[in-house]
Order: C-alpha cells, then sequence, then structure tokens
C-alpha cells in the first residue's frame, strides 16, 4: 500500500499530493480530491434482474454534474389506415295487400201517410215508432300476409315488411405504436410516438322494409229506414190567463236642460221637482304691464240643487265675462247673490328689478264666497343676504278642486318653473302662466283643469269657461251658467 507522508501542521485548504493522488486540509481532515472524467458512452441495457430486497436508506449524496444532452430519438412511422367495411344488404319489401269490397247501402224505408187534420178539440195520440231497420255486419277481411318488398300497389297498403339488417362495416386496424428513440443518458429526450390508425367507417343501414297493412273487410249495408208513424191530431185551444198586476210608475225624467255662455232669463217650466244650477266665474286677465307680469286666476266653480217652489216664474241668469288685460273676471249668479260664483284676480305687473320682493304675483282664483283678488306681492323663500333664493308652488283650485286656481308669478321663469306657472284645479278654471322680459325671463306654463278651462300660458288667453289668461296682458275666459230641471 502506498505511503503519505501529510504536513504536521497544515493550513486550511492547503493541498498535499503524492502517489498521483491529491488531498487536501479543510480543518478537521485530509479529504481526498476527485476528478471527473470525460462521459462515457452509454452501455448496452441489460437483462432485467431479479427484484433484490429493499436496502436501508443511503445518506443523501453529493449533487452530480450534469451529463451531456442525450441524441434525439428517430419519429415513428405512421400507423396505416384500417380498411373500409362493408355496406349492408337491402331489405326487401312486403307485397301490397288488397283492398277490401264496399258493403252495400240497404233501402230506404217508405213515408208514412199524412194524419187527416182533426177538429179544434183534444189533443191526439203520439204515432207509433218506426221499426229501425238493421244491414247485417259485413264480416272482416282476412289478415294480408308479410310479403316482400316489390313495385307499389293500387290497393289497400299491405302488411308491414321485416326490418332490414342493419349492415356494419369492419373496424378499421389501429394504427402500430411508433418506437421509441432512446439515445445515452443525459436530458430527457423527446419520446417518439406512432400515430394514431384510422377508424373504419361505418357500415350504412340497411333500408326499411315497406310495412304490410291487414285487408280491411267489407261494410255491412245500411238496414231501411223504418216507415214514420201517422200524425197526430192537434189538440183544443186553452183558456186564456189571468191579467197582469199593474207595474210600478216610472219616475220623473229631465223636463228640461239650458245652457247660458251669456247673461239670460230662465223661465220655470209647468212641470218638475227641483233645479240643478252649474256655473263658472269668468277667468282674470294677466297683468296689463312691467317687465314682470303674473297671470290672471281661473274662475271658481259652484253647483246649487234648489227646490221648483221656491223659484218664481221667471229668474236672471248672469254669466261672468272674462277678464281683460290687467282686469279681474266677472262673477257668475242665478237670481239673487245667494247662488253665485266668483271670478278670477287679475295679475300684478312690476318694473322693480330688486331680488328682495315677489312684486309680480299672480291673480288669485275665484270660489264660492267671491272673485278673487290681485295681491301686491307674492310668497318666496330668502337667502341670507336677503334675496329670493326660491319661489312657493303656485296655489291650485283648493281641497275639492272647485274654486278657480291662481296665476303664476313673472318673476324669473327660467329659474322658477314651479312657481310662474300657472295653477292646477279639478272643477274651476285653471290659472294663467307668468311671463317676464327681465333677468330670467320667459313664459310660465299654463295651469290645467278637468272640467272647467285651461288656464293660458305666460302668451295666450285661457280657455272656456274661466281660464285664467297668461300673464303677457292676456284675457281671461268668460264663464258659463247651465240649468236643469228634474
Amino acid at each position: 500500500m502506498a505511503q503519505f507522508d501529510f504536513p504536521a501542521s497544515p493550513s486550511v485548504n492547503q493541498n498535499y499530493s503524492a502517489n498521483g493522488v491529491t488531498y487536501k486540509w479543510d480543518g478537521v481532515a485530509w479529504r481526498r480530491i476527485t476528478s471527473t472524467g470525460a462521459q462515457g458512452s452509454t452501455g448496452a441495457q441489460g437483462a432485467q434482474g431479479h427484484q433484490g430486497h429493499q436496502g436501508a436508506t443511503g445518506a443523501q449524496g453529493a449533487q452530480g454534474h450534469q451529463g451531456a444532452q442525450g441524441v434525439r430519438g428517430f419519429q415513428g412511422y405512421q400507423g396505416a389506415t384500417g380498411a373500409q367495411g362493408a355496406t349492408g344488404s337491402q331489405g326487401a319489401t312486403g307485397a301490397q295487400g288488397a283492398q277490401g269490397h264496399q258493403g252495400a247501402t240497404g233501402a230506404q224505408g217508405a213515408t208514412g201517410a199524412q194524419g187527416a187534420t182533426g177538429a179544434q178539440g183534444a189533443q191526439g195520440h203520439q204515432g207509433h215508432q218506426g221499426a229501425t231497420g238493421t244491414g247485417a255486419q259485413g264480416a272482416a277481411g282476412a289478415q294480408g300476409a308479410q310479403g316482400h318488398q316489390g313495385e307499389t300497389g293500387t290497393g289497400a297498403q299491405g302488411a308491414a315488411g321485416a326490418q332490414g339488417t342493419t349492415g356494419t362495416g369492419a373496424q378499421g386496424a389501429t394504427g402500430a405504436q411508433g418506437a421509441t428513440g432512446s439515445g445515452s443518458t443525459g436530458a430527457q429526450g423527446d419520446a417518439g410516438s406512432g400515430a394514431q390508425g384510422a377508424t373504419g367507417a361505418q357500415g350504412s343501414a340497411g333500408a326499411q322494409g315497406a310495412s304490410g297493412n291487414a285487408t280491411t273487410g267489407a261494410q255491412g249495408a245500411t238496414g231501411a229506414q223504418g216507415a214514420a208513424g201517422a200524425q197526430g191530431a192537434t189538440g183544443a185551444q186553452g183558456a186564456g190567463g189571468n191579467n197582469g198586476a199593474q207595474g210600478a210608475s216610472g219616475g220623473v225624467g229631465t223636463s228640461s236642460v239650458q245652457y247660458f255662455t251669456s247673461s239670460g232669463t230662465w223661465t220655470k217650466p209647468s212641470s218638475g221637482n227641483f233645479v240643478l244650477v252649474t256655473m263658472w266665474g269668468g277667468g282674470g286677465g294677466g297683468a296689463s304691464s312691467g317687465s314682470k307680469r303674473g297671470g290672471g286666476g281661473g274662475g271658481g266653480y259652484a253647483e246649487y240643487r234648489i227646490k221648483m217652489s221656491d223659484l218664481g216664474s221667471t229668474v236672471s241668469v248672469t254669466v261672468g265675462s272674462g277678464g281683460g288685460s290687467g282686469a279681474a273676471g266677472g262673477s257668475s249668479q242665478f237670481g239673487s247673490s245667494v247662488y253665485l260664483v266668483g271670478g278670477g284676480g287679475a295679475g300684478r305687473g312690476t318694473s322693480d328689478n330688486t331680488d328682495e320682493q315677489n312684486l309680480s304675483p299672480g291673480g288669485t282664483g275665484g270660489n264660492v264666497y267671491g272673485n278673487g283678488i290681485t295681491p301686491t306681492s307674492g310668497s318666496a323663500s330668502y337667502g341670507d343676504d336677503g334675496s329670493i333664493n326660491g319661489l312657493g308652488d303656485t296655489v291650485g283650485g283648493g281641497s275639492d278642486g272647485m274654486g278657480g286656481a291662481s296665476g303664476g308669478s313673472g318673476y324669473r321663469p327660467a329659474q322658477y318653473s314651479n312657481g310662474t306657472r300657472g295653477g292646477n284645479t279639478i272643477y274651476g278654471g285653471g290659472g294663467g302662466g307668468g311671463y317676464s322680459t327681465s333677468f330670467q325671463g320667459g313664459s310660465g306654463s299654463a295651469g290645467t283643469s278637468r272640467v272647467g278651462g285651461n288656464g293660458g300660458n305666460g302668451n295666450s288667453n285661457g280657455s272656456v269657461p274661466s281660464g285664467g289668461g297668461g300673464g303677457n296682458g292676456k284675457s281671461g275666459a268668460r264663464g258659463e251658467v247651465w240649468v236643469v230641471v228634474v
């Protein structure tokens, strides 16, 4: 065995070579340095040895160097395509069955003679029912045999042909597996793979055999119609019934209706129980001047029910006129001022450009207590600096909708549409919209009424009956009076 004379006091990482071997001192012991030679080629694959016993797990070895890249294996050959399966044979069609004969129709029974009309008296007896003829039922035709497919017959449908067998093509062979490439051990070479063999085509299905039909037997003949019995004589006329009770008297209908669109006189008719009077006052006009102008208020609405006995033979009727530019609408009434409704007030105009007051309010609506008015100022909300920062909504026709609605303000229609439009109502006249040529000027929208007339927008007249006029000096509409006697 070779002898080694290691230094007595080596330093860390000091090398020592002897007899073709090199060692290195790691501070604890001398460690042999091994050198790695060139990678040899891979030997042939040896036969598989028997399975050895499970050895104990060894210590983790040091990481080996990366082997050289193995040569890529050859690509496997393409597998051959399987042969085409044969087509199944055509099933035969069954023969057409023969048509059964039609049964003959039974003869018609003779009609019985007409009985003579007897004298007026007792009810004649019911004639006897003629016997019903019955034809024999034709026998059922025999079942047609199942035949082969042939030419199409002109008779009845033959029996169902047998189901043709379904042809099945042979399965194409699977292409051979391509050989796996191999190379020297190193990085894993790509595995070669043979292409998958094509699947054989599906054999076509055999044709459907024709359906045979059983032959239908002939229809049995219809039996003859039995003869009709003779007509019985007509019975005597029964005695007349008693008279019915007297019907109740009808109510009193409407005896007269008059519509007044201008003032006049009503004359009481000779009959009637009470009078129903419906009336509207005239609509107010829009403001006549100023750069900011309020719209006119709508005329009010009223209904009165009056006993005929409380009225004289004639009654004067006043129809309120529509207010012109800057004027209120007139009131309407039936006879005395007890039966009255007021017209709408006129809108107010101003050229004062103050932002601290709404000085161009619309006229208020009329009602059963009297005419609307022209306010000196309108509602508004104010900021900390005391200037207007909003208008209240235009007042409508009240909770019952019978009052006329107020006209819209002329203060900044383009900015405060809620306060410059005409008010809405149900029965009275709608208010007229405001109008302005000042800052944020424009025309307020018209107020509406479901039963009365609508107000005008800021630049138009009101509609009949009783709509308020627009703020630009537009006229309100006249009122109206209806008198109905019942």
